[in-house]
C-alpha cells in the first residue's frame, strides 16, 4: 500500500514499511513490526501486522508513531480485539479500525478507541471497510451494504446479492460510485446506488487475476492485475493497460499533479501520467525473505524470495548482480542434480503449490506428479531418486524413482528437513501432528534410510524438531531450536555441541570439514566439529521468523539470506579451494568467429565446448546494455553453431558473451544497416 502526508510518502511494500521525503525517488525503512499502514490527517501513523489474516493468523501487532515513524509504541492493548483486519481515514482526523471484536474509531489519532455502533453490529466483524475524508463511511457485510455520510453517526442500510459479487475490498469515489475487487477472478465491480446493485467490470485488457483498486481524488481508477495495471477515466466503462508488465501490482497514489507512484510485490514504480514508461523508484527498498539457495553446475548460485508469488533468480558473478528466472509461484526449496536440472518445491496459497522441474536452466518449468502439495524439503539423492516432504498437517514424505513422474509415500508424518551423507545414508527430520500440539512441536522424530529412501527407521533424537540438518566428518548434526546437536553414532546418541543466542535455522558444511549455523542474528562458524563455534557475521536481530539459508559456493565465498534484506555473501573466501582442480585455460573451450561479420540481420556464432554444460550466449551494446539472448539450453560437447537475428538494432559493434560451466568467451561482432 501506499500512503501520504505532507512531506512523506510511506510506502508498505510486503513485511516492510518505507519512508520517502523526496517523492518517492529514494526509501529508508521504518523499524516497525507492523505489515500495513494508515495515515491520519496529523499525520500519525499506525501499523498492523496480521491485517490480511481473514481466517487464521496469530494476534495483530498493533503500532502507533506521532513522529514520522521514529519512534512506535506499542497500542495492542489500547485497540480492542486480537485481530486487525482493516484501517480507514475518515472525516475530522476520526479513523476507524476493523477488527474481529467489531468496528471502532479513534478521534485523537488512534490513542484511545471507541466501539462504533453501526446497524450490523451484532452479526459480528464487517467483510471490508472504506472511508473518505469527506464523512462517508462504508461497510460491507456478509449480504448488506452499511452506509454513513457523517462519519458513522447514523447509518443506511442496502443488501445485495452475495452470490454475485465479492466485496472483500472497497473503495469509494469522489462521486459516491462504489468499487470492490475479486481477487480470486477477474472482476471489478461498481455500484452507483450505495451497494444495493452492482455491476461486474471485467477488463478485457487483461487475461489474469486482479490484486488492488484504487481510486484517485479525479476519479481515475486504476486497477492492479498479476500482470501490470490497468486505468479507467469513465468510471471503470472502458479500460486500457497502463504498463507494469508481469508485475503483480498492488496499489497507487498521486504525489504532486501528474505523477505516480505504483507498489509492486517487491519495488515501487513512477511515471507520468502523460508519459507512456514507468520508471523503477525504489532505491533504499530491500529485497524479500530469502527462503532457499542453490548451486548450479557452472557455479551460477540460485535464490528463491518467498512472498505473495516469489522470485527464483540467478547470480553469475558472486552475487554483484542478479537476473530474474521465474516469478510464477512462492519457492520454498531448491534442488539442483548434476546435469542442471533444477526442482523447485512451491508452498500453498493463492499460488501454485506444486513441485516444478527446469531441464533447461529455469526458462520453462513442468509441474510434477506431486500436485497441491506444500513441498518444505527436497532432495536429490546420488542415485537419482526425488524425495519431497509436504508441510501440510495430513501429508509426508513422498518418494519418486523416475523424475517425479510418480510418487510413492513413505512416511506418514510432515518431512520438514533432508540430508544424505556422501555414503547415501539418508535422515529425514519429521511432525506428528496427530499426536498433541502442533504449534508447540512436541511430537517429532528423526529417520534413517539405507536403501535411498524406500524404507525407514527411527532413530533416537525425537522432540526435537530440527529445521535443518548437515554431515561432516563422520557425525550428523541436527538444530533444536537454539541449540546445534552432534551424532557420531548414526544417530543413535544427540548430545549438545552448542547453546547459540538465537534459533539455529540453517546447517551447512564445507568441503574442508568446517560447519557453519544460521541464525537469527548471523553466521556462526565451526572448524573443530562442533566443538566450538564463532560468529562470522552480525547483524540486528529480525522480529519475525526466517530460515536464513546457507549456501557454500565453488568458490568457498559463504552465501546466506537475511531477512528483508536480500542475499549476503563473505567478503572473502571462507575455504580455500586449493584442493579443486583449476580450470584448464584451453581443453576445446572457445568462442569462434561469427559469420558473416559484418552481418545486416542474421550471423552464425560457432562455440565448442569441451564437456556437456548449459550454455548462455548474450549479445551486449557497446555500453554494457544487454541486448539479446542468443542462447540459453543445455547442449553435449563438441561444436555447435547458432544464428543470431539482430532484428531492428541499430548499426554498430556488439560483444558476444559466451558462459558455460563457469568459463567466458567473448566476441565482437558488427551490424550494418
Amino acid at each position: 500500500d501506499l500512503d501520504a502526508h505532507g512531506d512523506y510518502v510511506y510506502a508498505d511494500v510486503g513485511p516492510e514499511i518505507y519512508r520517502s521525503s523526496d517523492g518517492g525517488r529514494t526509501w529508508t525503512s521504518i523499524d516497525s513490526s507492523g505489515v500495513s499502514l494508515e495515515v491520519s490527517s496529523e499525520g500519525v501513523l499506525l501499523a498492523a501486522s496480521g491485517i490480511f489474516c481473514r481466517h487464521s493468523c496469530s494476534q495483530s501487532v498493533v503500532e502507533r508513531s506521532a513522529d514520522a515513524g521514529n519512534t512506535w509504541t506499542d497500542i495492542q492493548n489500547v485497540v480492542p480485539g486480537e485481530l486487525m483486519y482493516d484501517w480507514a481515514a475518515g472525516a475530522n482526523g476520526i479513523l476507524f479500525a476493523n477488527t474481529d471484536q467489531g468496528l471502532f474509531s479513534s478521534a485523537d489519532s488512534g490513542a484511545t478507541w471507541q466501539n462504533v455502533e453501526w446497524p450490523g453490529s451484532a452479526s459480528g466483524r464487517s467483510e471490508s471497510l472504506a472511508a473518505r475524508t469527506d464523512g462517508t463511511v462504508v461497510i460491507a457485510g456478509d449480504s448488506t451494504v452499511y452506509f454513513s455520510s457523517d462519519n458513522g453517526a447514523t447509518w443506511e442500510t442496502n443488501s445485495y446479492d452475495p452470490g454475485s459479487v465479492s466485496l472483500s475490498s472497497l473503495e469509494i469515489g469522489p462521486d459516491g460510485t462504489f468499487f470492490s475487487v475479486d481477487y480470486d477472478a477477474r472482476f471489478a465491480f461498481r455500484s452507483t446506488d450505495r451497494g444495493t446493485t452492482w455491476t461486474a467490470l471485467r477488463p478485457e485488457a487483461t487475461d489474469t487475476t486482479l490484486t488492488s483498486i484504487s481510486v484517485l481524488d479525479d476519479g481515475t481508477v486504476y486497477l492492479g492485475t498479476r500482470r501490470g495495471a490497468l486505468r479507467s477515466t469513465d468510471g471503470g466503462d472502458t479500460w486500457t493497460a497502463f504498463g507494469l508488465n508481469d508485475l503483480a501490482v498492488f496499489d497507487f497514489i498521486r504525489t504532486e499533479p501528474g505523477t505516480l507512484l505504483a507498489a509492486t510485490k517487491d519495488a515501487v514504480y513512477r511515471r507520468d501520467e502523460a508519459g507512456d514508461t514507468w520508471q523503477t523508484s525504489s532505491a533504499g527498498i530491500l529485497r524479500w525473505n530469502i527462503h532457499a539457495l542453490a548451486q548450479e553446475p557452472d557455479g551460477d548460485v540460485l535464490a528463491s524470495a518467498n512472498f505473495l508469488g516469489g522470485d527464483l533468480s540467478r547470480t553469475s558473478d558472486r552475487g554483484e548482480t542478479w537476473e530474474q528466472v521465474a516469478s510464477f509461484f512462492s519457492i520454498e526449496t531448491l534442488s539442483v542434480a548434476p546435469d542442471g536440472t533444477i526442482y523447485a518445491g512451491g508452498t500453498r496459497g493463492k499460488f501454485v503449490n506444486d513441485l516444478h522441474r527446469s531441464t533447461d536452466g529455469g526458462r520453462s518449468w513442468t509441474a510434477l506428479g506431486l500436485r497441491n502439495r506444500n513441498i518444505g524439503a527436497l532432495v536429490r539423492t546420488q542415485e537419482g531418486t526425488l524425495l519431497a516432504g509436504s508441510g501440510q498437517s495430513t501429508e509426508g514424505l513422498y518418494r519418486s524413482t523416475d523424475d517425479g513422474d510418480d510418487w510413492q509415500l513413505v512416511l506418514e508424518e510432515r518431512a520438514r528437513a533432508l540430508l544424505e551423507t556422501e555414503g547415501g545414508t539418508l535422515y529425514a527430520s519429521t511432525l506428528d501432528d496427530d499426536a498433541g500440539d502442533h504449534h508447540n512441536k512436541v511430537d517429532s522424530t528423526l529417520y534413517r534410510s539405507t536403501d535411498d529412501g524406500a524404507s525407514w527407521t527411527q532413530t533416537d533424537l525425537q522432540d526435537a524438531a530440527p529445521v535443518a540438518l548437515a554431515a561432516s566428518g563422520g557425525a550428523i548434526f541436527a538444530t533444536n531450536r537454539t541449540q546445534v546437536l552432534r551424532s557420531t553414532d548414526d544417530g543413535d546418541s544427540w548430545p549438545v555441541v552448542y547453546e547459540a543466542a538465537s534459533r539455529v535455522r540453517a546447517l551447512q558444511a564445507a568441503s574442508n570439514g568446517d560447519l557453519f549455523a544460521g541464525t537469527g542474528e548471523g553466521v556462526l562458524r565451526s572448524s573443530d566439529g562442533g566443538d566450538t563455534w564463532r560468529s562470522i557475521a552480525e547483524w540486528p536481530r529480525t522480529r519475525r521468523k526466517s530460515k536464513h539459508p546457507l549456501l557454500i559456493g565453488r568458490q568457498g565465498y559463504v552465501y546466506t539470506g537475511v531477512r528483508n534484506r536480500g542475499v549476503f555473501r563473505s567478503s572473502e573466501p571462507a575455504i580455500s579451494t586449493a584442493r579443486d582442480p583449476a580450470p584448464q585455460a584451453s581443453s576445446g573451450f572457445a568462442l569462434d568467429p561469427a559469420h558473416p561479420n559484418p552481418f545486416r540481420q542474421r550471423a552464425t556464432i560457432p562455440f565448442t565446448l569441451p564437456q556437456a554444460a548449459r550454455v548462455t550466449l548474450t549479445a551486449y551494446d557497446v555500453l554494457g546494455r544487454r541486448v539479446a539472448e542468443v542462447a540459453s539450453e543445455r547442449y553435449a560437447a563438441g561444436t555447435h553453431e547458432v544464428t543470431w537475428n539482430a532484428g531492428e538494432l541499430p548499426s554498430g559493434v556488439y560483444v558476444l558473451r559466451l558462459k558455460a560451466n563457469g568459463r567466458v568467451a567473448t566476441r565482437s561482432v558488427t551490424v550494418v544497416r
